[in-house]
């Protein structure tokens, strides 16, 4: 079928209301004898030019993505804490109400499920309690303990996570934005414990330390990593933590304020003798500045480039798809949440990502790595091989993440809807 054998419904043969076809397809002004055209064959059947389609662009620091857009509103840039829409946090009542056949839910689930060790309530769900209602963790899981009428306190946990997918695009995003935010003054910081801790308890610790950093050092911003330790003889399976900082600290101070906070949490190290060092050997020592000597837990590394920052984040990030944690897999501070990371582009800007500049040569292996265009039926993707490459096209959007570093928040998001989009980033006029 073509367009020519289409011809349209005029008043003046009949009355359009009145025709059975036509109410089938009401809004298609066409039909064939004895048969119906649905609507989006005729859609099809339309010219448009040659630059109109009906996908919106976004860059990032590690994809470039085509997304179908049905006449939206959306924002320029994305990625951001700052795109969350507000929720209502009043409606307490109706957010019980919802979530009562989801505990049942839980509890039906965790029958099931007893023989299974340190079995958890989902972190998202305490995630979206919280969110909405604004009350306090502690109160929330008293909350849940009497609904679920546990009693086996020791077993349950409060965060069992795995880095999806999903969760490793979003670290290298941030901590890729993060590191262009604040050039000549980012730290690669890593974070080991001096004995055997809990998930939970590490967290606790982890999270001491970077207040107390936060309380003396103005406009203080990380990013961390979690990492499961294979090679831990002492404590095997033991967690520590790897750490973008925007502030260079002085090594010997915060080694040994790292080490007093894991003594005050219960922690006890040893030297390298194996003998236990006391606690009025590390008050002393903190005192004299010589804690390095006996524990040196604090490693700070420099990473000048894009490419290196790649490569760091991969080799920490990539082999914990499968690993459970007790924990949060990876957390950030509010500046850091609130930087974009991806920026609508003009088609110019995708055509450039199937060229040679975007291509990536392994020199250990010299194996080279090409662009390709993933298809999907609403969705298109091509991966970045060089990280330098989309840097030019993220200027605008690298220039207010600076100022959110800096502590400037935007006013207001800049949006734009398909029209203004064909308007400015397709018509070469």
């Amino acid at each position: 079928m073509s367009i020519n054998d289409l011809r349209p419904i005029t008043n003046d043969q009949f009355a359009i209301n009145d025709h059975p076809e036509y109410q089938m397809v009401t809004g298609n002004p066409y039909y064939r004898a004895g048969k119906t055209i649905p609507p989006h064959r005729e859609l099809l059947a339309r010219r448009t030019q040659k630059e109109q389609k009906g996908y919106v662009w976004t860059m990032g620091y590690n994809n470039c993505v085509g997304r179908y857009s049905q006449e939206q509103e959306y924002s320029l840039f994305t990625g951001s804490s700052l795109n969350r829409k507000l929720q209502d946090e009043t409606d307490t009542e109706k957010l019980h109400r919802a979530t009562t056949a989801l505990f049942a839910a839980i509890k039906k689930t965790r029958e099931k499920m007893r023989s299974i060790p340190r079995w958890a309530v989902s972190p998202q769900l305490l995630a979206v309690i919280r969110h909405v209602n604004r009350a306090s963790a502690t109160e929330y899981k008293a909350w849940i303990s009497g609904l679920l009428n546990r009693d086996d306190d020791e077993y349950l946990s409060y965060g069992v996570h795995l880095f999806s997918s999903r969760s490793r695009g979003k670290v290298k995003d941030k901590a890729t934005a993060f590191f262009r935010s604040c050039p000549g003054s980012r730290v690669f910081v890593t974070l080991t414990f001096i004995a055997a801790v809990s998930d939970g308890d590490a967290v606790s610790i982890l999270n001491k330390f970077l207040t107390y950093i936060r309380k003396k050092t103005t406009g203080f911003q990380f990013l961390w990593v979690a990492e499961r330790q294979t090679n831990n003889v002492d404590n095997p399976g033991n967690i520590h933590f790897h750490c973008i900082m925007n502030k260079r600290l002085p090594v010997a101070q915060y080694n040994a304020l790292w080490v007093l906070q894991q003594y005050n949490s219960g922690l006890v190290g040893k030297n390298k003798y194996g003998e236990t060092i006391s606690r009025a050997e590390i008050d002393r020592r903190y005192q004299d500045g010589t804690m390095q000597k006996v524990l040196n837990p604090f490693d700070v590394k420099r990473v000048k480039s894009i490419g290196g920052l790649s490569q760091y984040l991969t080799k920490y990030i990539t082999k914990q798809e499968k690993t459970p944690f007790g924990c949060s897999v990876w957390h950030c501070s509010r500046g850091v949440s609130k930087l974009f990371t991806k920026a609508v582009c003009k088609l110019s800007a995708v055509r450039s990502c199937m060229t040679l500049s975007n291509c990536r040569v392994d020199k250990k292996t010299g194996e080279v790595f090409e662009p390709v265009m993933i298809k999907e039926q609403f969705f298109m993707l091509i991966y970045i091989n060089n990280k330098a490459h989309p840097l030019t096209f993220l200027k605008e959007m690298e220039t207010i993440n600076k100022w959110i570093i800096a502590g400037m928040e935007p006013d207001h998001l800049r949006k734009c809807n398909d029209e203004l989009y064909r308007k400015y980033f397709i018509c070469k006029n």
